[in-house]
């Protein structure tokens, strides 16, 4: 199924054509592939000379319209998808996970994402590029063990990477307690 806004764009090319060419709309196909094959190693794949089978993945837009189903089913995409993950440098970085939740006063239907930071084994994680832009945060940022959890605060004196400050940032809201004090505790 076409968008209107495809439809719009694939319009306005097909009028882009200079004369004497001319677009057979009727089969007019466009959509997805990669652009570099993926190497598939597994075992039950043919290897005609010797080497591993290369695949690339195809999504033609109206795919149902312009061909016939011989067996098995469309590929389709659920209406909702539940977890989405960002990879970064080659490994997973964040992941969302969404759920339908109800409210009990007035039974009505919601979606929520909450968006989680992977650690790696070092321990060490990315935060997403929208919190750190919106917060003003890079180079350097203070962190803060809390009793239940770490805070992380943009760099409030903005030194330089490789200048020490000469006082140790705040947080916003004043300075906290040490959870490792024993007299705070």
């Amino acid at each position: 199924m076409r968008s209107p806004e495809l439809e719009r764009v694939g319009a306005e090319l097909l009028k882009a054509l200079p004369a004497p060419l001319h677009a057979d709309t009727s089969s007019v196909a466009y959509g997805v592939r990669t652009t570099k094959p993926a190497v598939a190693n597994v075992p039950w794949l043919p290897r005609p000379e010797a080497l591993p089978p290369q695949l690339t993945y195809v999504a033609q837009t109206g795919l149902k319209e312009q061909a016939t189903l011989v067996s098995g089913a469309w590929p389709t995409t659920p209406n909702e998808v539940r977890r989405t993950v960002a990879i970064r440098d080659g490994r997973t970085s964040s992941e969302v996970l969404r759920r339908t939740e109800v409210d009990a006063a007035t039974g009505q239907e919601s979606q929520v994402a909450r968006e989680y930071a992977m650690l790696d084994r070092a321990g060490r994680l990315q935060l997403p590029a929208d919190y750190t832009q919106t917060l003003g945060m890079e180079h350097r940022v203070l962190l803060e063990l809390e009793l239940d959890h770490i805070g992380v605060w943009p760099d409030a004196h903005g030194a330089p990477e490789n200048e020490a400050p000469d006082r140790a940032p705040e947080k916003p809201d004043g300075p906290s307690k040490d959870p490792m004090d024993p007299k705070e505790k």
